[in-house]
C-alpha cells in the first residue's frame, strides 16, 4: 500500500489576536450527519479529518497510511489512516457539496478559537449586516486543503484598514481572518501548512542504516585513506590534548576557529520553553530531568555561567531534549542537540567529525566468544570524563529552568564527542602497554565505545585482567564498573552480585532509529534473542492483524542479529518484505499468510539458546582450529556461514561463528550467478572472521554444492571452494533442532540453511 507523505509546518511565534478561517459546518455520510467546525487553510494540499468524526458518522474508508512531518523534523505516522469522500454543507444552508479525498488522522490538534460576531460587527462598520456565526472555544475537527479549493475560495470579500480583519464569503458561509486588532505582545500565533513531499525519503535512510549494519565484515576490502579533514582533526587533538591531574583536557575540533556565528539564544529559548511545557505536563519526567541536571552540576560536568562567561562575544547555545527507550521503561536520557541550526548553521557544521576510532563491533563480539570465561563491564559516563579546554566551553552553553522557577537560568555543560573520549581512552592505555600488556590490549581492541567484552581461559586470568583494567582506567579519569561473568568465582573475587541474565545493549551506538542489544544468559553462558518490548503487547503480534509496509520493516529491523546466528530466520522476513514491495499495493493475501507464519515463530526464536563459547568440550591437549565456510544460493536468496572446527586428533567439536544472508536482487539473475555472489560473500566473511579473532586458525576451507563455483577460475579473494556433495557423501550428518520447525509450520527453509545447520561430530 502506497503511503501518502506530507509536511506540516506549525510555528508558535507570539500573538493571540489572529483569527483563522474557521466556520461551523455539517458533514454527511449516507443517512448520517454530524456538526463540526472546519478550518480552511489555503496553504494545505490535503484535507484532514479527526478520526473521532468518522466514528460519529459510522463510516469507513479505504486504508491509506499517512506520514506527517512538522518543522524541527518532528514527525508522526498515521498507519491506520483511511481516505474517503464525504458531503459537506453550511450549518445555515441545505445544499450538500462534495468533499473529496479526505484523510483521517487520530487527532488533528488544531488550535482552539472563539469568534464574537456581534462584537466584531459593532467594532468594524464594514462587517455590519453580514451573517457572522459566533462560537466560543471550539476546536476544528476538519481541515480543508487545496484539494477541495472550491469550498474555501472567496466569492465576495470585505476589507477594512491595516490590521483589521477580512471577511470572505465561501460556499460554506462567511469567514473571518486576520487580526482582531493591533498586534499584541506575548501571546501565541499558529501557522499551519501541509504539502506533499518526496515519498519514502526517510524510509530509505532507515533502510540504508540497517543495511550498513548488515554489511559489517563483508563489504569490499578497500584500504581506508585518511581525508584531509581527518588529518586536521587529529592534528588539533594532538596539539590541544594535555593531562590535568588524572584526567585529559582537549579542544573542540574547529573547521574555522574564527568564523562568525549567528545568535543561537532565541532558538535555545524556544526549545527550552517547549521542554518546560512538556515537564509541566509530566511531573515524573520533570523530577528525573531535574535530578540529572543536579547530578551533572554536583559532579562538575556542568556549571553555572559567571559574569566573565556572559561577557564572551562568541558563544553557542545547545537545545536540550529528553529521549526514552521502550526497552528501558522509566529511564530517560538528556541529549544536547548539536544538530540544531540557526540560519543553516549548527555546532556540528562548525566542527570536524574526525576519523572513526571505534573498534569494529564484530571483532569485539568474536573475541568475546573465543575462550571459556567471559567477562564484561562498562565505563561510567565515559563521554563526561574528558574535559573541554576553557576557551571552548562558551560554545557549549544550554538553558535550564529550575524547578518552580520560570526565570531563565544559564548553565554551561561540558559535552564530549565519541572521538575524543575513545582517543583519550586509548592514549591512556598506551602509557601502560609495557606494565600491563594484556589489559592495555583489551582496552584498545576489546572495548566497543564504553563497553568492554573479553574472554580468557581461567578464572584467575579474568580476575587479574579486570583489576588491571580498572587500575589503568582510573589513571585516565575513567571508572569501569558493572563487571559480569559466567564464572561465579570471578564475580565473587570482584565483589559483584551474580545476575541470571545480562543485556549487551549497543542500541545507543549503532546508525538506525530501531536496533536491539544481544542478550547473554550468564548463568548458562548462552546467547538468546528478544523482540523489541514495544511489540510484545501490540496488536501486530497479539492479534496478528495485517501490518503496513513500515511495520513489517520496523519489526524485522528490531531483531538485532549482528553475528547472523539467526540469519536463517530473518532472511524469510526479508524475502517477504521484498515480495511486498514488488507488489506495490499494501500486503497481498499470499504475503500476509507467510507473514503470519513468520511471526508465530517469534516465541520459538526467543526460546533458542546459542552457546557463547565456541568450545563446549574438554580436550586432552590444545586443539587445532580450522575454519570452514559454506555457501549456497536459491532463486530467492543466497548466503554464507562459517564454522569453527576444534580437534586434538581424538575429540572433535564444531561451533557456528557467523553467517550472512542476502535476498536475491529484483533484477533477474541466473542461479549460477547467484552461486558466484554467494561464493564472494563467503570469501569475504571468512577473511573477516580470520582477521577478527586473536586465536590461531590453522586452515580455512570453503564448501559449495555448485559446479559453477568449484570449477570457476575466479580467485574469490584467494578462496578455493570444494564440492559440498562430495564432502557429504558417506558422512552421517544429523540435522539441528531447527529442522523439525520446518515440518511443523510448513515454512520453506532455503537449501543453504538445511546444509549450514548440519553438524557432524566426525567433521
Amino acid at each position: 500500500m502506497k503511503t501518502q507523505m506530507a509536511n506540516i509546518n506549525a510555528h508558535n511565534v507570539g500573538e493571540e489576536g489572529t483569527l483563522f478561517r474557521v466556520l461551523p459546518v455539517v458533514l454527511h455520510a449516507g443517512a448520517n450527519s454530524v456538526s463540526t467546525y472546519a478550518f480552511i487553510d489555503d496553504g494545505s494540499s490535503l484535507t484532514l479529518i479527526d478520526e473521532e468524526l468518522l466514528q460519529q458518522l459510522n463510516v469507513k474508508g479505504t486504508p491509506q497510511p499517512l506520514y506527517l512531518r512538522w518543522t524541527g523534523d518532528a514527525h508522526r505516522y498515521e498507519d491506520d489512516s483511511v481516505t474517503l469522500d464525504l458531503a459537506i454543507s453550511s450549518k445555515l444552508g441545505n445544499e450538500n457539496l462534495p468533499l473529496k479525498a479526505v484523510h483521517s488522522v487520530k487527532k488533528l490538534d488544531l488550535p482552539t478559537q472563539s469568534l464574537d460576531g456581534a462584537n466584531l460587527k459593532a467594532k468594524f462598520k464594514y462587517l455590519r449586516g453580514l451573517p457572522l456565526q459566533s462560537y466560543n472555544n471550539v476546536t476544528s475537527k476538519l481541515l480543508i486543503g487545496l484539494n477541495n479549493a472550491t469550498l474555501g475560495s472567496a466569492i465576495k470579500s470585505r476589507l477594512g484598514d491595516d490590521y483589521a480583519p477580512i471577511s470572505e464569503k465561501t460556499k460554506l458561509g462567511w469567514t473571518v481572518k486576520g487580526h482582531r486588532s493591533i498586534a499584541l505582545q506575548g501571546a501565541t500565533q499558529y501557522v499551519y501548512h501541509i504539502c506533499d513531499c518526496s515519498e519514502h525519503k526517510e524510509l530509505r535512510q532507515v533502510v540504508k542504516s540497517h543495511i550498513c549494519l548488515d554489511n559489517l565484515g563483508v563489504v569490499a576490502n578497500i584500504p581506508a585513506l585518511m581525508s584531509k579533514d581527518d588529518e586536521l582533526s587529529v592534528e588539533q587533538l594532538e596539539q590541544h590534548t594535555v593531562r590535568v591531574g588524572d584526567r585529559f583536557q582537549t579542544s573542540l575540533l574547529w573547521k574555522h576557529p574564527n568564523m562568525q556565528l549567528p545568535d543561537s539564544l532565541p532558538m535555545a529559548k524556544y526549545r527550552a520553553k517547549c521542554l518546560l511545557k512538556k515537564m509541566q505536563r509530566d511531573p515524573k519526567l520533570a523530577e528525573q530531568l531535574q535530578n540529572k541536571i543536579a547530578n551533572y552540576l554536583r559532579k562538575g560536568y556542568a556549571r553555572r555561567m559567571t559574569s566573565e562567561d556572559a561577557a564572551a562575544k562568541r558563544y553557542w547555545y545547545l537545545p536540550v531534549f529528553a529521549v526514552s527507550n521502550a526497552n528501558k521503561p522509566g529511564k530517560v536520557r538528556l541529549v544536547w542537540d548539536a544538530a540544531a541550526t540557526v540560519n543553516g548553521v549548527s555546532l556540528n557544521t562548525m566542527l570536524f567529525a574526525g576519523p572513526d576510532l571505534t573498534t569494529p563491533l564484530l571483532s569485539v563480539l568474536f573475541k568475546f566468544r573465543q575462550k571459556r570465561v567471559g567477562i564484561t563491564a562498562d565505563i561510567e559516563e565515559m563521554f563526561h570524563q574528558v574535559r573541554i579546554r576553557p576557551a571552548d566551553q562558551t560554545f557549549l552553553r544550554f538553558l535550564w529552568y529550575e524547578q518552580n522557577n520560570t526565570e531563565r537560568d544559564d548553565v554551561r555543560v561540558e559535552m564530549f564527542s565519541e572521538l575524543r573520549s575513545i582517543c583519550k581512552k586509548n592514549k591512556n592505555a598506551a602509557e601502560f602497554r609495557d606494565q600491563f600488556p594484556r589489559a592495555a590490549r583489551c582496552i584498545v581492541e576489546n572495548h566497543y565505545v564504553d563497553d568492554m567484552l573479553d574472554s580468557v581461559d581461567t578464572d584467575e586470568e579474568a580476575v587479574q585482567l579486570a583489576l588491571n583494567i580498572q587500575y589503568i582506567h582510573s589513571k585516565g579519569g575513567f571508572h569501569i564498573r558493572n563487571f559480569l561473568s559466567n564464572s561465579d568465582r570471578v564475580l565473587k573475587a570482584l565483589n559483584v552480585r551474580s545476575d541470571k541474565a545480562l543485556c549487551l545493549n549497543f542500541e545507543s551506538e549503532l546508525p538506525t532509529e530501531k536496533v536491539l542489544g544481544m542478550w547473554w544468559i550468564a548463568s548458562t553462558d548462552h546467547f538468546t534473542f528478544r523482540v523489541s518490548a514495544k511489540y510484545k503487547e501490540s496488536n501486530l503480534l497479539v492479534y496478528q492483524r495485517r501490518p503496513t509496509k513500515r511495520e513489517v520493516l520496523s519489526l524485522v529491523m528490531t531483531i538485532y542479529n549482528p553475528l547472523g546466528l539467526i540469519g536463517f530466520y530473518v532472511i524469510f522476513a526479508k524475502i517477504i518484505l521484498q515480495e511486498i514491495w514488488r507488489s506495490a499495493c499494501g500486503i497481498p493475501d499470499e504475503q500476509f499468510t507467510k507473514w503470519l507464519r513468520w511471526i508465530r515463530l517469534i516465541p520459538k526464536i526467543e526460546n533458542m539458546r546459542i552457546p557463547r563459547n565456541y568450545i563446549r568440550t574438554e580436550f586432552d591437549s590444545p586443539p587445532q582450529i580450522e575454519l570452514h565456510t559454506f555457501v549456497d544460493a536459491s532463486e530467492s536468496s543466497y548466503a554464507a556461514v562459517s564454522y569453527m572446527r576444534y580437534s586434538d586428533g581424538k575429540i572433535v567439536d564444531c561451533a557456528m561463528v557467523s553467517s550472512k544472508t542476502r535476498v536475491a536482487p529484483l533484477k533477474v539473475m541466473s542461479i549460477p550467478r547467484l552461486e558466484l555472489k554467494a561464493a564472494l560473500l563467503g570469501a569475504r566473511l571468512s577473511k573477516h572472521v580470520r582477521e577478527s579473532h586473536s586465536i590461531s586458525i590453522a586452515t580455512s576451507t570453503y564448501w559449495s554444492d555448485s559446479q559453477t563455483v568449484t570449477n570457476s577460475s575466479s580467485p574469490f579473494e584467494s578462496a578455493k571452494f570444494w564440492s559440498l556433495p562430495r564432502w557429504m557423501s558417506g558422512v552421517g550428518c544429523q540435522p539441528s533442532t531447527m529442522l523439525p520447525m520446518k515440518q511443523q509450520n510448513g515454512m520453506e527453509i532455503p537449501i543453504f540453511v538445511m546444509k549450514a545447520v548440519y553438524r557432524d561430530p566426525h567433521f
